[in-house]
């Protein structure tokens, strides 16, 4: 009856420094700093059934004067 104690005892003990390691770790993370790229443009779309946003990078298209339709 002792072995199943210990066994129960060293399991708590394990979850517990689990729980606390795994605290200490979420909270040292930093957020990612905004990235800017070139040539785009941010935008934000919302969900009218759900609510969810979605913000999107959009990219421009670089056209040359006088002829239309054709990237560079």
């Amino acid at each position: 009856m002792t072995r199943l104690n210990y066994g129960w005892r060293t399991m708590k003990t394990l979850l517990l420094l689990f729980c606390l390691l795994a605290a200490v770790i979420s909270r040292a993370q930093t957020p990612e700093p905004e990235v800017s790229l070139a040539d785009t443009q941010k935008r934000t779309l919302t969900s009218a059934k759900i609510g969810q946003r979605y913000e999107l990078l959009v990219s421009l298209l670089n056209f040359m004067p006088g002829k239309t339709g054709s990237r560079i």
